[in-house]
C-alpha cells in the first residue's frame, strides 16, 4: 500500500503560525505591562520604590519579564495583580504566570532572609 502526500501552501501555513507567534507574543507583552500598572497601583508605587520595571519582551524566542524589587511588600502586590487575573488567561499564559509566582514566592523568601 503507497501513499502520496501532495504538499502545497506551505509559505502561506508558514506566515499564519508566524503571525500567530507574533499575535501571541504581544499579547504577553502587553498583559505583562498591564499586570505591572496593576502591582503597581495595588503597591500605590506611581513613582517606582517597590517595583521597578527593567524587561518586558523576548529575548531569544522567550518571554522576558524583569522586574527590580525594593521589598517584599512589592513582590506580595506583584504575585497579587497576577492573582486577581490568572483565571481570565489562556491556558498557555496561565503556565507561564503560574511559573513567574513561584519565581517571585522564591525571591520574597530571600527578602525575609535578609
Amino acid at each position: 500500500m503507497e501513499f502520496d502526500v501532495k504538499s502545497f501552501g506551505w509559505d502561506e501555513a508558514q506566515k499564519s503560525i508566524d503571525n500567530l507567534i507574533k499575535d501571541l507574543s504581544i499579547d504577553m507583552v502587553s498583559l505583562a505591562e498591564e499586570l505591572l500598572k496593576k502591582a503597581k497601583e495595588i503597591c500605590n508605587d506611581p513613582d517606582c520604590k517597590k517595583i521597578k520595571r527593567v524587561k518586558i519582551g523576548y529575548e531569544n524566542k522567550t518571554f522576558v519579564m524583569e522586574l527590580t524589587f525594593f521589598d517584599a511588600n512589592g513582590i506580595d502586590c506583584m504575585i497579587q495583580a497576577i492573582r486577581e487575573r490568572l483565571d481570565s488567561m489562556p491556558q498557555h499564559m496561565q503556565q507561564i504566570f503560574n511559573a513567574e509566582i513561584q519565581n517571585l514566592e522564591e525571591r520574597k523568601k530571600q527578602f525575609k532572609n535578609q
